[in-house]
């Protein structure tokens, strides 16, 4: 089949599937350009291609490493970017029309358009218009099967999706009651800085100064303990050593960083500063301004630069020093016990 029998749409997703490949194994292999067609483009269709497909692969692989490197510079920025902005159209295009739906909002590093590409998650939020039982019911039939085929292998690790009713966050004061680590007041803060895709943003109207604190501090205490309870399951289920260091330096690496966010919102109010939009991208820089004069936590500087720089896959800080992970798991683990004994303290 020659290019100009397919039609240009279908020619670029092979393309597309192909480049990324690339971008992220160094050369396509032919299996995995499959595997990856696969998740959308119909079989019966695929099966038409594979000349194509063959074609186009060895093509892109015969190119020099010079034009490998060029290729990665122009297109790694845009294909992930591509994935952003395409599901969040996904989302517009499956709830626009659902007489539930009361708004929608992307809030997070993509709400603030600091997200690092590939690396942020997308986090949603839904909110509902006040129902019936038998309509919330008919509605989280609905809610659910719609994200779960949104849920395409190539987006999955960047969807967090939350469903909150229009009761939950009509007034800040009923929200206090309804938030929790996984929707808080600082998330709330966050959705407030946000545009919504749909409808209103019943979060601009919110005072937050005072609410912060709190939040901070209920997602500090839920991180500790999930993250405990994470690595004793990793540790217990698994015989592979390599796979358990692998794991668990993973799961420390997203708790420093969950910590380390949390921290800077309770500084920030415990100092009656100005609120400021801080999202995760903003931790490698912020953390250090902060807490370099902090005799408590000063020392945990440098954990935090390691587990942001190995969340986005870099192996060193600076020129020499090499992130080991059984470093970064015990430093984690340190953090991890200083930060439960004072919030012990306090209670």
């Amino acid at each position: 089949m020659s290019e100009t029998e397919v039609d240009k749409e279908t020619l670029e997703v092979v393309r597309r599937h192909i480049r990324q490949q690339v971008l992220q194994a160094g050369k396509a292999q032919f299996r995995d350009v499959m595997l990856s067609l696969g998740k959308e483009l119909e079989r019966d269709k695929i099966k038409g291609l594979i000349k194509l497909i063959k074609e186009e692969i060895e093509e892109i692989n015969s190119k020099s490493p010079e034009e490998l490197k060029e290729l990665n510079e122009e297109d790694a920025e845009s294909l992930i970017e591509n994935e952003y902005d395409e599901l969040v159209q996904a989302f517009y295009d499956k709830f626009q029309n659902k007489p539930f739906m009361q708004s929608l909002i992307a809030y997070g590093s993509y709400g603030k358009r600091n997200h690092i590409m590939g690396q942020s998650n997308l986090n949603f939020l839904l909110i509902i218009k006040d129902l019936s039982k038998k309509e919330e019911q008919k509605a989280g039939i609905e809610i659910t099967e719609i994200i779960e085929s949104l849920m395409n292998p190539l987006f999955e690790y960047l969807i967090d999706p939350v469903v909150l009713f229009n009761r939950d966050v009509v007034t800040i004061d009923k929200f206090k009651t309804r938030q929790g680590p996984g929707f808080s007041m600082i998330h709330a803060f966050s959705a407030s800085q946000s545009q919504p895709i749909m409808g209103e943003n019943p979060f601009i109207e919110y005072k937050f100064n005072s609410e912060i604190s709190n939040s901070a501090e209920i997602i500090i205490r839920d991180t500790i303990e999930q993250y405990q309870k994470a690595c004793s399951e990793v540790r217990n289920n698994q015989d592979d050593s390599a796979f358990i260091q692998e794991e668990l330096a993973y799961l420390s690496s997203e708790a420093v960083v969950d910590y380390a966010l949390a921290l800077i919102y309770l500084y920030n109010s415990k100092m009656k500063k100005d609120l400021e939009h801080i999202t995760k991208p903003d931790i490698r820089d912020t953390f250090p301004n902060i807490f370099a004069k902090d005799k408590n936590l000063k020392k945990f500087i440098p954990v935090v630069e390691k587990a942001f720089a190995y969340r986005l896959g870099i192996t060193k800080i600076g020129e020499n020093e090499q992130i080991e992970e059984s470093e970064l798991i015990g430093e984690c683990e340190t953090l991890t016990s200083a930060l439960d004994s004072l919030f012990n303290q306090k209670k």
